[in-house]
């Protein structure tokens, strides 16, 4: 006869090798829909780095175009001022050179009259002045940029040399 117990017990082993089986096809789904998770985890992690590195790449476009505009206005105000003061060099140095020209012209016709005239007084003194105004340089008055500004806006300053 076959004991009830002994029943019970080949009945327990085999529903625990039942549930251990089950348990285990169980979890090797989950292992594997778990790991299809991470994986679509992953793969949305992924996209969306993309997706935030191509903002960031746009926002970086965006600021490097600003930059670009604002460095190019500053090149043409730069240049702009630059050939300001060129101008005003440049006419700063026509006006000094013709009003120079004109001293020597005005020195060397009273030499010649002094030479004429036989007053060798005058004759020493008009040399000294040339010799003067011969060692002087046309360039002294650059050294301040704004006196020089000033002079040439002013329409009643006199040049001397």
């Amino acid at each position: 006869m076959i004991n009830p117990i002994h029943v019970i017990g080949l009945a327990g082993s085999a529903a625990n090798e039942i549930s251990k089986s089950v348990n285990n096809k169980d979890h090797q789904r989950t292992v594997r829909l778990q790991s299809k998770v991470g994986v679509a985890r992953d793969g949305a992690e992924c996209l969306q780095q993309i997706v935030a590195a191509y903002y960031q790449h746009q926002t970086i476009i965006a600021e490097e175009g600003t930059k670009r505009r604002d460095i190019e206005a500053w090149e043409k105000t730069t240049l702009k001022e630059i050939e300001k003061q060129r101008d005003i060099l440049l006419a700063f140095l026509e006006r000094s050179f013709d009003e120079r020209a004109r001293n020597f012209q005005d020195l060397f016709k009273v030499l010649d009259q002094a030479v004429v005239s036989g007053n060798n007084e005058h004759l020493g003194l008009v040399l000294e002045k040339i010799t003067e105004l011969a060692k002087s340089s046309p360039f002294e008055g650059l050294n301040d940029l704004s006196t020089v500004q000033a002079a040439l806006v002013d329409p009643n300053h006199e040049w001397k040399f």
